[in-house]
């Protein structure tokens, strides 16, 4: 065995069994690499490396600048990279493998949970089986994956992709920019969306399935009941089991099956059902003041309320036709 101190100014041939490792900046090459006890480091030789740095556990091995194998079984290669647990690997830069089998690499990463696994820039997979990648990643909880920009997986066996995601609940998946699953088994996607449901789904851009088992897509659009689905611009689904679809229906309406908004801004005043099936199966068509003077379309009806006169305006064969309502 040669034991070099310092930069290479000084050589000494020891047994095995008598070496001890004190102080900082020292360099032990062993010829034979089949070691299996004490404090060893791996033939630089023969790893092809300037310096073979600390390996303290047993059947370890280090590699690189730096580089530390505390862990029985453990491996780190490159620059300051530490292996801490039994069987960890660390390598690249400054990146950390504490678990048990964990695994990391890139640069800054930080493998901290039981057989996890970080991977890219300043990336930290600290659950038990988790799985961390990208930039500025974490899966934080048990079996949960982090993948992408600054995204985070808090929720067990949680998914988030993408940019600036987070899953909170168990088995959330979230994917796109700036979305949000907080609830168990929920989906967000697109952009700034949130599901916040159990097992609700919300998608498009600034949408929010906030019920249990609710749906929201397309633009703006709320699912506040239970198993309600919202889609369009600017509706909302206040009732249970309730379909908005269309723009601006009117708010808190809980009874019908399905509305179909026609409003024309976010105010109240402003919103309007132009038409909906209600619980009795039904249905209503909103009601105008002044008669149609557009072309209609074959078959098209306008309920008309002028002074409190009612008419039935239907448009057939070619030009609208009228019978008061008494």
């Amino acid at each position: 065995m040669n034991v070099v101190i310092g930069p290479l100014v000084q050589t000494l041939k020891l047994p095995y069994s008598t070496v001890t490792y004190s102080g900082i900046n020292t360099q032990i090459q062993l010829d034979d690499t089949d070691v299996s006890s004490g404090l060893q480091v791996a033939d630089a030789a023969n790893l092809e490396s300037a310096f073979a740095d600390i390996s303290l556990g047993n059947h370890s091995h280090s590699e690189g600048h730096l580089s530390k194998a505390i862990g029985v079984s453990s491996h780190a290669e490159g620059y300051q990279n530490i292996s801490i647990n039994l069987w960890s690997h660390a390598e690249g830069t400054n990146t950390t493998a504490e678990g048990l089998g964990a695994h990391s690499e890139g640069n800054q990463t930080y493998a901290l949970g039981k057989n996890s696994h970080a991977e890219g820039f300043a990336t930290r997979a600290s659950g038990a089986y988790s799985h961390a990648e990208g930039e500025n990643t974490v899966a934080s909880e048990q079996s949960s994956h982090a993948e992408g920009y600054f995204t985070v997986a808090y929720g067990y066996g949680s998914h988030a992709e993408g940019s600036q995601t987070i899953s909170i609940g168990n088995a959330s998946h979230t994917e796109g920019r700036h979305s949000t699953a907080s609830g168990d088994f929920s989906h967000a996607e697109g952009e700034y969306t949130l599901a916040s449901g159990r097992s609700s789904h919300a998608e498009g851009y600034r949408t929010t399935a906030s019920n249990n088992y609710s749906h929201a897509e397309g633009m703006y659009n709320v699912a506040f009941g239970l198993g309600s689905h919202a889609e369009g611009l600017y509706t909302i689904a206040s009732g249970s089991y309730q379909t908005a679809m269309g723009q601006y229906n009117t708010r808190n309406n809980i009874s019908d099956h399905l509305v179909v908004g026609g409003g024309n801004g976010d105010a109240d005043a402003n919103r309007l059902d132009a038409f909906a099936v209600t619980v009795n199966n039904t249905i209503t068509v909103a009601t105008r003041s002044i008669a149609p003077g557009w072309v209609g379309k074959e078959g098209e009806i306008v309920p008309v309320d002028v002074s409190g006169v009612y008419y039935l305006y239907v448009y057939i064969g070619g030009g609208w036709k009228k019978t008061q309502l008494t």
